[in-house]
């Protein structure tokens, strides 16, 4: 029997999507691999089918997962497949036909995928205020599996991993920042940054004045180091984005005006909507929210609709609805017809 994403998971995705104006949150995604099986492309079929058993029954004793749902990737239609690579930023392994499965608790705010680039993957979309407790989460969780899955790990190289890129700490940790203005001088942003933190415009969200902030290494580098590095420098560029913003609203408050209500303009009237315009418009919207040019709606449910307006997702929530582009403007146009503009 094929097993669909079930609606009660869906509805709760984007509960705990940010309120915050600038800071929208991480994504914590953290690699191990076992010292008993090959690498993916390597494992047999029943070594495959004995990991996906051994990391399940720890799961499920741990305790840590709510109602936790797991997925073979090959009952999934190809808009649940969709869906979920695309909610959880993973990229699928070039051996589909291997894997991966992939467990879910009801809340979404944590995945587990087994044997997909690396044997497992725990990630995470989290708001910044909820940080500390979803990664204290995943620690517990990959130090239970742990105890029946032991990890591959070197003292010279730490945990290993089937890319040299994500060995050491295994940890990749994003963190997302709505920064307009900050943008604008790209050169200028790198330098209030260390010099292992980098800032890049994310593929999903171009156009969105999303950086994503993340260590270029993982070598060389503890967890705790990481995240303290991806905290502060997030703060920190986050109170140079406010100090711009509260200048602008004394010197260019009529650009921002034009700028914010043509935005607002197309996404109440569009009839169809493509990816593009309506990231660039839905950030105008979010720029509007804090320069107090815009009521009606909160920073909280912009975020939630920029995640939500990708095609994967669109495609879920619309399953009968032929035109994306149709979904997209169908979708956006019910928040905009809760906004007053103020000026």
């Amino acid at each position: 029997m094929t097993k669909q994403i079930p609606n009660s998971l869906i509805s709760h995705l984007f509960d705990n999507a940010s309120t915050d104006s600038i800071w929208m949150g991480f994504h914590i995604d953290l690699r191990r691999n076992s010292m008993l099986y090959p690498f993916p492309p390597l494992a047999s079929p029943l070594e495959q089918k004995q990991m996906v058993h051994t990391i399940s029954e720890a799961l499920f004793q741990s305790g840590l997962f709510v109602e936790p749902n797991v997925f073979d990737i090959h009952t999934l239609s190809p808009t649940e497949r969709a869906f979920l690579f695309e909610h959880y930023a993973i990229l699928p392994a070039q051996e589909e036909e291997k894997g991966p499965h992939i467990i879910v608790d009801l809340s979404g705010n944590i995945a587990i995928i087994i044997h997909n680039e690396d044997h497992l993957q725990f990630v995470a979309y989290t708001s910044a205020p909820l940080f500390h407790q979803t990664w204290h989460t995943i620690q517990a969780l990959e130090a239970q599996i742990g105890t029946r899955f032991p990890y591959a790990f070197s003292k010279e190289y730490g945990f290993l991993t089937q890319s040299l890129a994500h060995a050491g700490t295994g940890l990749l940790l994003e963190s997302y920042l709505h920064l307009p203005l900050l943008l604008s001088h790209p050169d200028e942003l790198q330098k209030e940054l260390p010099d292992f933190i980098e800032c890049v415009s994310p593929g999903a969200f171009q156009d969105v004045n999303i950086c994503l902030l993340r260590s270029k290494y993982r070598i060389g580098f503890s967890e705790d180091e990481i995240v303290s590095a991806l905290i502060s420098s997030s703060q920190h560029l986050q109170e140079k984005e406010h100090a711009l913003r509260e200048e602008a609203i004394k010197v260019r408050i009529e650009t921002f005006q034009d700028r914010i209500g043509r935005a607002y303009g197309l996404l109440l009237h569009s009839k169809v909507l493509d990816a593009e315009e309506a990231r660039r418009a839905l950030s105008d919207i979010k720029l509007g929210i804090s320069l107090n040019l815009i009521h009606g709606v909160q920073d909280q449910d912009i975020n939630a609709l920029i995640f939500q307006n990708r095609r994967g997702h669109v495609s879920m929530n619309h399953p009968k609805e032929p035109s994306i582009e149709k979904a997209r403007a169908h979708l956006v146009k019910e928040t905009m017809k809760k906004i007053t503009l103020t000026f």
